[in-house]
């Protein structure tokens, strides 16, 4: 019979892919008024999921797409520095890239805004998508409802954004932002890619 053994010795020391890691003041009030600003220069549409058919079932959002820009290098720039951070203190995956441009998104409690359970990987370059991060851009005294929940074990744990909290998850973690039954709640959503899972 044969015995198979490790062939190369990996360190999984403090590695934990099921779990998130955040930084409680990750962007300043300053830095999120500059996205704001930025953010000004573009069009909102709706929000989209991945099989194309939003009947608002499953998700209800507009969004805008902030692209990489001499206006906005810096915030691209420290995005990438936390989500280094971030992968290196807890999940060691080979990082990259960023395929997509950064995600300004906007909940509204008029409307019940919601993104039900979902995953953020899926087919074609969306299944280069290893690492996921939230960045809340309001106050949540501002609106009620708008939790941002992860399902890291067997039940889901509610992530405690603050405004300028931003929250790191591997893409793989169903995850969902309970309805905003008043206010308005807006994020930044980024995700850092690589190779294939293999």
């Amino acid at each position: 019979m044969a015995v198979y053994k490790n062939i190369i010795e990996r360190d999984t020391t403090d590695v934990d892919q099921c779990d998130f890691y955040w930084f409680k003041s990750g962007f300043s009030n300053e830095d999120i008024d500059k996205i704001n600003t930025f953010a000004n220069n573009y069009e909102y549409r709706d929000g989209e999921v991945f099989n194309g058919v939003n009947d608002g079932s499953v998700r209800k959002t507009k969004l805008k797409w902030l692209p990489s820009t001499e206006d906005s290098s810096w915030l691209y720039t420290k995005m990438f520095e936390l989500a280094n951070m971030a992968n290196n203190a807890c999940y060691k995956f080979r990082l990259h890239y960023a395929l997509d441009d950064m995600q300004y998104t906007l909940y509204e409690g008029n409307s019940n805004g919601k993104y039900d359970w979902h995953i953020d990987i899926g087919s074609g370059s969306n299944s280069l998508r290893k690492l996921s991060a939230v960045l809340l851009l309001t106050d949540p005294s501002e609106f009620t409802g708008g939790e941002l929940q992860i399902f890291t074990s067997s039940s889901p744990r509610t992530i405690p954004l603050e405004k300028g909290s931003i929250v790191f998850f591997p893409s793989f973690l169903l995850h969902r932002v309970t309805p905003v039954t008043s206010g308005e709640r807006k994020t930044l959503v980024f995700w850092m890619g690589g190779d294939h899972f293999q």
